[in-house]
């Protein structure tokens, strides 16, 4: 195996940016584009739940698409099912 590391921008949008490249290509606008399929996803999703997000479902939505905030293991989730493939996190 043959591991490539590639530096993101450190803008809170670290995570986006880098499922971004890997998934599609590309960076900048995705992180947008990302943090609205995940508050979708989380929105539509009967599995997840307030005990999952620590909040309110409609007011997590609003929550993750401020790009002050950072994504994590939950994002993660919801943006491996979007692109259909496992992510590892080293």
């Amino acid at each position: 195996r043959v591991v490539i590391r590639r530096r993101v921008p450190k803008d809170n949008n670290c995570l986006f940016s880098s499922v971004g490249y890997l998934c599609e290509g590309r960076q900048g606008s995705v992180c947008t584009e990302l943090r609205a399929a995940v508050a979708e996803f989380v929105t539509s999703s009967p599995d997840i739940s307030e005990v999952v997000l620590g909040m309110d479902v409609e007011e997590y939505g609003k929550w993750i698409r401020d790009e002050m905030n950072w994504g994590g293991e939950t994002e993660l989730l919801c943006l491996s099912k979007k692109y259909d493939v496992e992510i590892q996190v080293v």
